[in-house]
């Protein structure tokens, strides 16, 4: 996969570099594959979650602590990172807005 976006992830390392050697290990296994399905995802990452129909998805970076969100367009395999935190600030925000009325 094309990853775009990394200077969230060098942000999130400047900021929390007790994560920098799981995202560095996240990011070499991503740039090995090149998924078409979110089915793809979640044999590499089976702790994936997926929202909106697999193209947006949140990978567990480390156990309870990071969690990184991200848009996969699986037609061209580029991956772009929206956001890497504790889940309350990469998935809550984005399931909020997924159940809002009207979305």
């Amino acid at each position: 996969m094309q990853i775009i976006n990394k200077f969230v992830l060098d942000k999130h390392i400047q900021e929390q570099p007790e994560t920098r050697n799981s995202l560095l290990a996240w990011l070499h296994e991503v740039e090995r594959y090149e998924w078409n399905t979110f089915s793809d995802v979640f044999n590499h990452f089976p702790k994936a979650v997926a929202l909106k129909a697999g193209r947006e998805v949140t990978f567990e970076i480390q156990k309870d602590s990071c969690y990184l969100l991200a848009v996969i367009d699986y037609p061209t395999h580029v991956l772009s990172i929206l956001s890497i935190g504790p889940l309350k600030d990469v998935l809550v925000p984005r399931l909020a807005k997924h159940f809002q009325k009207g979305s």
